[in-house]
Order: C-alpha cells, then structure tokens, then sequence
C-alpha cells in the first residue's frame, strides 16, 4: 500500500488535488473538517512516528509532536482540539490517549482496552472508539474528557473500518470483515443495517459545535 503525502479536497461533488504533505504517511490518523490534522505516520523504515501535520486549506505545516509514537490510531475532534488514541508501536498495542490544543500534545485517559483500527466519532471531550483488530472487534468505549468507560458492543464487530458523527449519534462501515454493512449507533444502543448502496443524512451525524 506504501506512503503518500498527496492530498484531495472535496466540495460536495468531485474531488480535486490539495496541498502536499510535508511527509509521506501511511496508517495514521486525520481530525478535523476543512481544516485538518494528520497525526503519526508509518516511517519509510517501517517504524512509528510521532510528527504531526497542519492544514489550512491551501498548506500543510508541521504541528506540535506526539509524546507517544505510534500507527493505526484513531483520532477525534478538530485541528486545534484534538484526541489520538490508541494504535500500535514498536512496544505493540497502544492504549494511551493524548489531546491536542492546536499547538502541542498532552496525556490524557487511557484507553481500557488497547487496539488499534478502531473507528472513531465525537470531539475532545465527548468521543467514542468502536471495534479494532482481533479481540476488541465488538468493543466500544466512550469518552467524556477525562476517562474512557465502556458501552454498548457492536453487534457484528469493524476492524479498519471507517466511522463518523457524534457520540452518540455514530456510525461505523467498510469494516475489513464486512464491507458493506453498516452500524448505527443511536444513544447507547448499536443497529446494523445491510444497504445495498450506504446512504448517511449529513445532518443525522454533524457535529454543528465542530464546523
């Protein structure tokens, strides 16, 4: 699959080239809308990384650096307020959290269960991290800004799949175990739905507080 440090924009309807990262990355993790941070990076020697990446729109910069270097983690929020949690290192499963002010990077709750290629939703102070590889498929937990709690399971389980909304009006699909199921998650409780074509209501999952 290797690393990339290209970038596309899209307005609604088509896709269009962006600015280039400074770093080429593969398997880290992205929050934000319009404008975007990139956290960790698969090194071109195989190893973990820690650098982060700012855009603006047009640009990307270099951001403050992770305390811990990792991959494959899951990130929440927006580019000046910012959770990375969980992924892999060199030490293996991670389940370490760290927040992000716009500037630089900070411990917060840890995960209860490490993993990484979780599917993420929610901001900062409310998110969610649902399923990941082997053994925490079906798991999920909530964050409420200072500690992780578990919640409701998925009820097939995602792994590497892609999620998004709020806390708790989530979604995960395009899980590596099933590719065109869906999960919806609605308070505390998940569904899952079989569509032939996914088809998500923006408005059911926006977070208007982070636009």
């Amino acid at each position: 699959m290797g690393r990339h440090a290209n970038c596309e924009e899209y307005n609604g309807s088509t896709w269009s080239a962006g600015g280039t990262m400074s770093d080429s990355r593969g398997d880290g993790s992205c929050s934000g809308c319009g404008t975007l941070l990139a956290a960790g990076v698969h090194g071109a020697d195989g190893g973990r990384g820690s650098s982060t990446e700012e855009y603006d729109g047009t640009a990307w910069t270099s951001g403050g650096s992770l305390t811990t270097a990792r991959q494959d983690s899951c990130s929440h929020g927006t580019m000046t307020s910012a959770l990375c949690a969980g992924g892999t290192n060199d030490a293996g499963l991670v389940d370490e959290t760290e927040g992000y002010d716009g500037t630089a990077w900070s411990a917060e709750g840890t995960l209860l269960t490490a993993r990484r290629h979780a599917t993420g939703a929610g901001a900062r102070t409310a998110a969610m991290q649902s399923g990941g590889e082997a053994g925490t498929r079906k798991m999920s937990e909530e964050y409420d800004g200072t500690a992780w709690a578990a919640t409701s399971d998925m009820v097939l389980g995602s792994f590497n799949g892609h999620g998004g909304g709020v806390q708790g009006a989530a979604f995960a699909a395009g899980s590596e175990t099933d590719a065109t199921t869906m999960h919806e998650y609605r308070a505390t409780i998940y569904e899952i739905h079989f569509p032939k074509t996914l088809s998500i209501k923006k408005e059911d999952y926006m977070d208007k507080e982070n636009l």
